[in-house]
């Protein structure tokens, strides 16, 4: 494979699986968690069965191992699970500019590390540079969804002097940062309650 085939198969997963973030996301509090995840994983299937299709026809299909079946079932439970979750987390007012960083960042991160500790595979110093640069701005993303959080519990706490737990109107706080959505600040204030 060329290092030109290479990218633009990268460049078609990356703009697909962004594809399926930002429809996933609107898709979260419109459907039930669960039912999305069917669809997808219905929808999901077409194309690859008629690729299938096409390449048996063809006489192209590559050589399949047991092994290889039981990572590609492992893989599909692993996205069906992830698939349901996903929408669930939009769906309690997670934001889409602040889930999909925290967990692709996490995901680099941990695969990173397994595939040089469990799979031994060789990393460069470049590589590790990286990886100290992606953990460092998903320590940022994070600190600064908490940041956020605070914000908003100053805001309830500025409204309710007396400290006393009543309910946060759900409507936009006057300190609360413009373009704040309904259902985060929903999210955000249901995890002041704690407090």
């Amino acid at each position: 494979m060329t290092c030109m085939t290479l990218l633009v198969l990268i460049l078609c997963a990356t703009v697909s699986y962004a594809l399926y973030d930002i429809f996933a996301a609107k898709a979260g509090g419109r459907i039930d968690a669960t039912l999305s995840a069917v669809i997808v994983q219905v929808f999901g299937i077409a194309l690859p069965l008629l690729a299938l299709s096409l390449l048996y026809a063809q006489k192209k299909v590559e050589q399949t191992t047991r092994e290889g079946v039981l990572y590609s079932v492992l893989a599909g439970l692993a996205i069906a699970v992830f698939s349901v979750v996903f929408v669930k987390i939009f769906a309690k007012g997670g934001e889409l500019s602040y889930v999909v960083p925290v967990i692709y960042g996490a995901v680099v991160v941990i695969t990173t590390i397994i595939g040089i500790f469990l799979w031994k595979e060789s990393i460069t110093p470049m590589q590790v540079a990286g990886l100290f640069l992606t953990t460092a701005g998903l320590a940022m993303v994070i600190i600064a969804g908490k940041a956020r959080l605070a914000l908003v519990f100053l805001a309830h706490r500025g409204s309710n002097p007396s400290g006393a737990h009543s309910a946060v109107p759900m409507v936009r706080l006057p300190s609360a940062p413009q373009g704040w959505s309904h259902a985060a600040l929903k999210c955000e204030t249901r995890a002041l309650k704690a407090f």
